[in-house]
């Protein structure tokens, strides 16, 4: 691991795990909203130069629309355009995700909100690299956040699928008697 940029607020980093290497930049967004917005501004000055692979990650204590969002008062459209633009900017894409992906829930006075502040992007570089990558939420333990699981490759359970039969298959010559030859092993045998 090689440090790019580390403070309170982002960790920039090159990983290099054997042949293959990526960037990986773990945020915690600040709560202040003008501290945030120089936060995305130092994003997006990453991301426009950032062709490798790279994911951005962590609590970003923002939301890209008030869709990202239950309960509590609605923002104004233009409150959500430096996180948005810094999203553009970087040519980042939210990796596909299971689980609830409401990541943040808690009191405000009376009223119970929900928002989506914990997940994890990915620029196209990173898409080819890891085409299966996935985030998890998963359940809240000790924090009012729940964490989120990246994976780098879906299980192998989730390449099953259903047989599809190719008919151009019957005209190799062998084809019938492999066939043959292979329903005719006992299941214990293998």
């Amino acid at each position: 691991i090689k440090f790019q940029t580390v403070n309170k607020n982002l960790l920039d980093c090159l990983i290099q795990l054997d042949s293959v290497s990526f960037y990986a930049s773990c945020v915690y967004g600040p709560s202040d909203w003008s501290s945030r917005c120089d936060l995305w501004e130092r994003l997006s000055r990453i991301g426009v130069n950032r062709k490798e692979g790279w994911c951005v990650f962590g609590d970003f204590n923002d939301i890209l629309h008030n869709g990202e969002k239950v309960g509590g008062t609605w923002r104004a459209d233009e409150s959500f355009e430096p996180f948005n633009q810094m999203i553009k900017a970087g040519k980042l894409e939210a990796l596909p995700s299971h689980g609830d992906g409401f990541t943040w829930g808690g009191r405000r006075g009376n009223l119970w909100i929900q928002s989506r502040l914990d997940r994890c992007f990915g620029n196209r570089a990173w898409s080819q690299k890891f085409p299966c990558s996935n985030q998890l939420f998963m359940a809240k333990t000790r924090s009012d956040h729940r964490p989120v699981l990246i994976k780098l490759i879906e299980p192998q359970e989730s390449y099953r699928g259903c047989f599809r039969f190719d008919r151009r298959l019957l005209d190799l010559e062998g084809i019938k008697d492999s066939v043959t030859d292979a329903w005719q092993v006992e299941v214990g045998s293998r």
